[in-house]
């Protein structure tokens, strides 16, 4: 693993830097805003544009846009004005024009946007599937939901329909699993709608009586219900942790964001809280660390929710 990737944001003094896991300034703070690395690269905000630094805060490219991501191949999606495209590290167009939409890279391709119309190019570039689709996502488990006569399916990498495009929203499937939206009418009344759970058969296993999910992590899955709580549910559809929190995470390293009374904490998968709610706003744990915020504020918590790096701003 490259040094870079196990650098870590930090806020001081209003600006943007970095630390390693040895709690150094790698890189001083001077940045609007500061992302993660990835392959020796990062995104970061200046003067309202978005330029890509090296691992010695060094700018890659002299170019800024107004969106930058890098991926995990080291190429960066960029966004001038409306339009999409791709560049090299080293900021080396990889397409020969702008287009409307690119997303981002997944399982070695990237849905693409030309005149309304989605496709795929794979990581090479390459054209994999045609402009034919009227949106698409990006493909997760070998499927990619596609949408197609106003409703959504999904396809695989032969483009072939493996799910019939019959629902009205779809999130990507996630533990073998997909969160799909599904309206009951009656004549042309709208007679129940929620979202649910399919497999990659297009059954329906879990019934569609959520208002919003967005897929499994670790087993479980947050779900908003009819009072507009959050909880967490099994496999099965069963309640593990009762809805009760105002809004909800994935779970990332055993543990999970949640919100009460508009301050968040963490709980793990018995629902016991294990950092209490006193943050403005919890990140996922990655690597057992989690980014939060508390009055402008920006800090690193360790799983027992103490800080690896106090709150600075």
């Amino acid at each position: 693993m490259e040094e870079s990737k196990s650098y870590l944001p930090v806020k001081i003094d209003g600006k943007w830097g970095y630390i390693n896991r040895e709690k150094k300034i790698v890189i001083k703070p001077e940045y609007d805003k500061a992302f993660d690395f990835t392959k020796d690269r990062a995104p970061v905000e200046l003067n309202g544009r978005y330029r890509v630094i090296n691992s010695t805060g060094e700018f890659a490219f002299s170019d800024s846009y107004d969106d930058i991501n890098v991926d995990e191949n080291g190429l960066c999606r960029v966004k001038s004005g409306d339009k999409y495209s791709i560049l090299d590290k080293n900021g080396k167009p990889l397409l020969d024009e702008f287009y409307d939409h690119i997303g981002y890279l997944s399982e070695d391709s990237y849905s693409i946007c030309k005149n309304k119309k989605y496709g795929f190019i794979d990581k090479n570039l390459h054209q994999i599937i045609d402009f034919q689709y009227d949106a698409a996502q990006e493909f997760s488990e070998g499927l990619a939901a596609v949408k197609k006569g106003g409703k959504w399916g999904f396809i695989n990498k032969n483009n072939l329909m493996i799910i019939d495009p019959v629902y009205e929203e779809v999130f990507e499937f996630c533990e073998s699993l997909a969160p799909v939206k599904i309206i009951e009418k009656f004549l042309f009344f709208k007679k129940k709608e929620g979202y649910g759970f399919i497999n990659k058969s297009g059954q329906i296993v879990i019934d569609p009586i959520f208002n919003l999910t967005f897929g499994f992590s670790e087993g479980l899955a947050e779900v908003e219900d009819s009072n507009d709580d959050w909880g967490y549910i099994d496999r099965s559809g069963n309640y593990v942790i009762e809805p009760e929190f105002v809004d909800a995470g994935s779970f990332s390293n055993g543990l999970a964001a949640v919100c009460r009374d508009w301050k968040f904490g963490y709980i793990d998968k018995s629902g016991k809280v294990v950092v209490d709610f006193i943050y403005d706003l919890a990140l996922d744990f990655d690597e057992g660390l989690a980014m939060v915020e508390l009055d402008d504020k920006i800090g690193y918590i360790n799983k027992e929710g103490e800080y690896f790096w106090p709150l600075t701003g």
